[in-house]
């Protein structure tokens, strides 16, 4: 087997243990987050698995469990509900604000690189399934909406990632969880996320242009996880920057 094959083995053995562990360890707190989830490990493989680990509390589980001042029945893997002083109203305008607000053991907020972290997986799954979407539109029932393949992969992920991007993952939780109208918690989504999903594409889209053509066979998810990868790159710093202005509400 090449390295590629493993690889792409170790990625789906990655999305069955996430899947499995999040449908027995669901968080209530955002349940988006439990899409969220199995997508990172889609297109981050064996580094998504162990990133949701981390992020989502999971490697806390033992110590969380065994700490003699946690109430009873508050389960290993429950995060503190946020308070008053972090819970902003929806006026506020800043989506994630509400249950984003992350504590660690001590009952502290999360550091500003592990919240800009976890707003940076959650914008990524809308652009990655918006990306891995138009792939199989274009490979699978053989749509052309441009000369030639990758032309028309890049095409059509760019439109379906702001689509999922905000309004599957941002607009209608932000509806939903707040009890607004669309049209407020479209602007918000708006607000909170061009420009993540714009600086995404921006590293995403010139790496899937290098480096498709050179593997149009089975090679080619691979390819899209590496410029998943790149765009990851060019997502974060922007989510780290809008969470500290207070642009985006941290995770």
């Amino acid at each position: 087997m090449t390295l590629t094959g493993w690889w792409l083995m170790l990625t789906g053995l990655s999305v069955v243990v996430t899947t499995i562990d999040v449908g027995r360890h669901p968080d209530h707190t955002m349940p988006i987050m439990n899409a969220v989830w199995p997508l990172m490990a889609v297109y981050f493989g064996p580094v998504g698995l162990g990133l949701y680990w981390v992020l989502s509390g999971r490697s806390r589980i033992g110590r969380v469990a065994s700490a003699p001042h946690l109430p009873a029945g508050a389960g290993p893997a429950t995060r503190h509900p946020p308070s008053p002083a972090t819970t902003a109203p929806a006026s506020a305008g800043r989506p994630h604000t509400r249950s984003t607000h992350r504590t660690g053991m001590a009952g502290m907020q999360d550091p500003l690189w592990v919240r800009s972290l976890r707003s940076s997986t959650h914008c990524m799954a809308g652009c990655a399934l918006g990306d891995l979407v138009a792939m199989g539109l274009v490979g699978g029932i053989g749509l052309r909406a441009l000369p030639g393949v990758v032309a028309s992969e890049v095409t059509t992920g760019a439109v379906l990632a702001f689509l999922f991007g905000l309004f599957v993952f941002q607009a209608f939780p932000v509806m939903v969880e707040r009890r607004i109208g669309f049209a407020a918690s479209l602007g918000l989504a708006l607000r909170a996320d061009t420009l993540t999903i714009t600086a995404y594409l921006a590293g995403q889209i010139p790496v899937y242009w290098l480096l498709r053509p050179a593997v149009m066979g089975g090679g080619g998810f691979a390819a899209m996880q590496v410029s998943m990868a790149a765009g990851f790159m060019t997502t974060y710093p922007m989510n780290w920057w809008l969470v500290a202005r207070g642009i985006k509400g941290g995770m």
